[in-house]
């Protein structure tokens, strides 16, 4: 028996009702319902299945691209089975699992819906490590620990992805919530980053420091944290943060970023938490990004 069948359960929702073979698919998804340290509003473990069902909902039709995501081969292997021990172990069986994917189904491109933003250094880990990664976050994570004594946490991920790649392979923005720690960390190993104030008052010269950033890049991998939305648009997220950017200018940069789509690897979008999301305009959000980035970066447009 395979990893992915051993550990890859079927989803009760197929995002977008799509239910295709994966060989024949452009893009497979793969939900992880996983929160386990999460600080602050649990419940992004309920993410993958909040945002499928919300994606039955969403209209196909890419305003900006003027292509329908309804063209799209898209297949949606399931849920990663949850672990119920150390994160460690979870991170390792969805690093296994991931690279069983590629190697099974080398064309196609996978899209990871979380879950915790932990997830993403597994995801990172199953590909060439000559990767960069552009991570949209209201939050650095660049704690070393967090709480003390604990490496492997949301807050942690992206000095945890710094230190596997190296500080210059990665990417943040949308940034606005970091503590003083994360901040001389960021400055001190010269990590790139974008604010969400400076793309408030500056969106071309953020756009123009992102593509030159991915001008320098062999491959890349995009991460989406849904609190990098400011919370009065997405506001079922684990740890919210005031002035954040709105969808639409998400949507314009990814849009725009999707010039070099032919180097991106893989994707995740993450940290959705229903419970805090009664309106389900998060899941909304959520659902809407990915069949737009799936439309953008894909290779039949």
């Amino acid at each position: 028996m395979s990893l992915i069948e051993l550990y890859l359960r079927k989803p009760n929702v197929y995002f977008y009702g799509k239910v295709q073979e994966p060989q024949e698919a452009e893009y497979l998804i793969v939900g992880c319902p996983y929160d386990s340290t999460v600080s602050r509003r649990p419940g992004t473990r309920f993410g993958p299945f909040a945002i499928r069902w919300a994606s039955l909902e969403i209209e196909s039709f890419s305003l900006r691209k003027l292509e329908d995501f309804e063209d799209i081969k898209v297949a949606d292997l399931g849920d990663l089975i949850p672990t119920y021990s150390s994160i460690e172990d979870y991170l390792n069986r969805l690093e296994r699992v991931l690279s069983e994917i590629k190697r099974e189904y080398s064309k196609a491109r996978v899209f990871v819906i979380g879950g915790e933003h932990t997830v993403s250094y597994a995801c990172i880990k199953a590909l060439d490590k000559s990767t960069g990664v552009i991570i949209f976050d209201a939050h650095m994570d660049l704690r070393q620990e967090y709480p003390y004594g604990n490496p492997w946490t949301h807050a942690t991920v992206s000095r945890r992805i710094c230190e596997y790649l190296g500080p210059e392979a990665v990417l943040l923005v949308g940034v606005r919530a970091f503590c003083k720690e994360e901040y001389e960390y960021a400055r001190g190993h010269k990590i790139n980053f974008i604010s969400a104030l400076s793309i408030k008052k500056n969106p071309a010269d953020s756009l123009k420091n992102i593509l030159e950033w991915l001008s320098s890049q062999k491959y890349c991998y995009l991460s989406i944290d849904m609190d990098v939305i400011d919370p009065s648009q997405a506001p079922g997220v684990s740890t919210p943060e005031p002035e954040g950017i709105t969808v639409s200018t998400l949507l314009d940069l990814l849009y725009n970023i999707s010039e070099y789509k032919e180097i991106f690897r893989g994707f995740d979008l993450v940290e959705v938490s229903p419970p805090y999301d009664p309106s389900e305009i998060t899941s909304s959000a959520a659902a809407k990004i990915i069949m737009e980035v799936m439309t953008y970066f894909s290779a039949k447009n």
